[in-house]
């Protein structure tokens, strides 16, 4: 399995970049807006619906979404109060989880028209934030990809550190493979990535320390977005939100942490001037 998972990223990661380097803004548009709609139509069952015409229905209103949204890119105060109640939604979802009993929160309760606008919330927020950034020119480019960078590292290590030494189960009933030794790696792995990625970001001490700070955040929320949707998964019945990605399992699974980290990723680099160099949300 470990092989299977390598080589998905081996082939994913390298067509990722490419993407990101190379394509315009409108056409890199297009190219992750095909994964948010794949996440979408995976999304569409966890949330409860079962039969392909509501699913279609759900995917087609995602995309409309994203139609209109696209537009926003160019507003920056729409981004700026979009990701401030985006922010205030992660931030209620890691109270929710961290303090609600287990039963509470993987209860049926939540109907799957609500759960089917949690994963609405979480899909074109972080389209549209990884969009914005692209668009800002070379450093916002290098910003992007940095972003990548701390969360790939955010997964990586709390996936070996837990395969290593996981031995307190983090939320076992929620997701029995994450450990608490795994969550800590991951999170010194996203630190260790931050302060590597600040010197050809060439951020001073000050802005240094910031960047890191930011890698932080950006690795307990990631963490928040994995439950998330393990949570969604746990009371639909389900292991993984598909089979589209061999090792991985589907795309929502790939996309989980990166749904929480985006918005908030470039809601906090707009309060850091020296980080932005100069260009906010």
């Amino acid at each position: 399995m470990l092989k299977v998972r390598i080589f998905t990223a081996l082939v994913l990661i390298p067509l990722l970049l490419a993407a990101i380097i190379w394509l315009p803004t409108d056409y890199l548009a297009v190219f992750l807006g095909g994964v948010i709609l794949m996440g979408g139509w995976e999304w569409s069952r966890l949330s409860g619906f079962i039969d392909e015409t509501p699913r279609l229905i759900y995917v087609a209103l995602i995309a409309a979404a994203m139609w209109y949204g696209y537009d926003w890119i160019g507003r920056d105060h729409a981004v700026q109060y979009m990701l401030y109640f985006i922010l205030i939604g992660w931030i209620l979802a890691f109270i929710w989880l961290a303090l609600a009993p287990v039963e509470k929160v993987l209860s049926n309760t939540i109907s799957l028209y609500f759960r089917g606008l949690i994963g609405i919330a979480m899909l074109i927020p972080s389209w549209l934030s990884l969009l914005w950034l692209h668009s800002l020119g070379d450093h916002g480019l290098h910003l992007l990809l940095s972003l990548f960078i701390l969360i790939w590292m955010a997964d990586t290590g709390a996936y070996f550190i837990g395969r290593l030494a996981g031995i307190t189960r983090l939320a076992p009933t929620i997701s029995p493979g994450k450990t608490l030794q795994g969550t800590y790696g991951g999170l010194a792995a996203t630190v260790i990535s931050a302060l590597l990625l600040s010197y050809p970001l060439q951020f001073d001490d000050i802005h240094r320390l910031q960047f890191i700070s930011l890698a932080l955040l950006i690795g307990i929320f990631s963490t928040v977005g994995d439950l998330l949707e393990s949570v969604v998964k746990r009371t639909s019945g389900l292991k993984d939100s598909g089979n589209l990605l061999p090792g991985h399992g589907g795309v929502m699974d790939r996309i989980d942490s990166l749904t929480a980290a985006a918005p908030i990723y470039v809601l906090v680099l707009g309060w850091f001037p020296g980080l932005m160099a100069g260009i906010q949300p």
